[in-house]
């Protein structure tokens, strides 16, 4: 039975505060609206199903949802695609090395969308929406097939069977902030044991040159009915909390980002794609916003002290895509009192704020309070 999942067990933290302790950092994706698609030609029909394709990629990369659903106000803007594009054109280079493609005479269409656009839909069918800052995840997988062990690396894209592809490609298509090991002089004291029997301590000591916020460690073995694979995924720094089997509640946005998860696929294709779906619906879950309406939270920020400072400080907050309005209900020489209004509830807008590396989450007891990073 392949895509299988055997077993899946998730580790959860003991509640809200302890998350905004261990706040996973992020930083924002910049290619999140951008998606490339093989086309045949450059014809208008051609042009118009690519947009369409693209854009679906696109949907599924800011709601987080591996199906978006076939609400009304989807099936409008499906029909009319171009409405959301920013530009467009034909190309042959890849978009994670800018060189051509392996083949060469592959053509692309290239699109970038509207974020502003983009994220009024969704707010208008009320659907998720997972912002651009998006924890990097390091994945260290150790491959048996073929007669040879080995670790998957940075750059490979024929080697290994092809994985470091397959998990890149996938990643894209999810909006996963992916990466893989170089695998050079420093990386060659990790052992492919090491990598087999997840021995996390050598593991995260390996993955600090990289600044990931999260490890994922695997191991795949080619047998005669396709590829078995096993995952673990943790936050950099590991924490104990009580564990969850299958079928309890999914993640929330006080728990922590640690996943045991096992498949079976015919295709290495299909085993790198559920490997990369696990952890894309994961961080999904516990990043995106989903409720049906905004509510306000209100919030005193520390450390915009000049006119600059106030005014980056609301631009900053604004372009937040979990932020939907600012209010501004007083103000002091040394504090803000603010009203955020958001779809998310206390406890994941206190995580989505401790992610900025401009914002520190100092209390969030009664009221929130935040410290400004000026950089003035």
């Amino acid at each position: 039975m392949h895509n299988t999942i055997r077993r899946h067990t998730i580790t959860l933290a003991a509640g809200f505060l302890a998350c905004c302790a261990i706040g996973v950092p992020a930083e924002p994706l910049a290619w999140l609206y951008n998606v490339q698609v093989p086309v045949a030609s450059q014809t208008d029909a051609e042009r118009q199903r690519a947009t369409r394709h693209a854009f679906v990629e696109v949907l599924g990369r800011v709601t987080g949802s591996a199906q978006v659903p076939m609400t009304s106000a989807i099936a409008a803007a499906l029909a009319a695609p171009a409405r959301y594009t920013r530009r467009y054109q034909f190309t042959s280079t890849t978009p994670e090395t800018g060189l051509p493609q392996p083949n060469g005479n592959a053509l692309l269409f290239d699109v970038g969308f509207d974020p502003g656009a983009v994220l009024a839909l969704l707010r208008d069918a009320q659907l998720p929406i997972w912002g651009a800052n998006r924890p990097t995840v390091l994945v260290w997988l150790a491959v048996r097939g073929g007669g040879r062990n080995a670790i998957v690396a940075a750059g490979e894209a024929n080697t290994v069977e092809g994985w470091a592809a397959a998990l890149r490609k996938r990643a894209r298509q999810r909006g996963v902030a992916l990466a893989l090991p170089l695998m050079d002089l420093r990386d060659l004291e990790t052992s492919t044991a090491a990598v087999w029997g997840f021995f996390w301590e050598h593991l995260e000591a390996a993955s600090r040159r990289y600044g990931a916020d999260l490890i994922l460690v695997g191991r795949a073995t080619l047998g005669h009915d396709g590829w078995w694979t096993d995952w673990e995924l943790s936050q950099l720094a590991r924490f104990d909390s009580p564990t969850f089997a299958a079928g309890d509640e999914p993640p929330t946005a006080g728990s922590g980002l640690n996943m045991r998860y096992h498949h079976q696929a015919g295709t290495l294709q299909e085993a790198a794609r559920a490997a990369v779906d696990e952890v894309a619906d994961a961080l999904a879950v516990r990043f995106a916003v989903r409720g049906d309406s905004a509510r306000g939270f209100q919030v005193t920020v520390y450390g915009a002290q000049t006119v600059n400072g106030y005014a980056t400080l609301l631009d900053h907050l604004g372009a937040q895509e979990y932020i939907e309005r600012v209010d501004v209900l007083a103000a002091t020489p040394r504090t803000l009192d603010m009203r955020l209004h958001t779809r998310s509830d206390a406890a994941q807008l206190a995580e989505l704020l401790a992610q900025d590396d401009r914002l520190a989450v100092t209390s969030a007891i009664d009221r929130m309070e935040l410290t400004w990073q000026d950089r003035e």
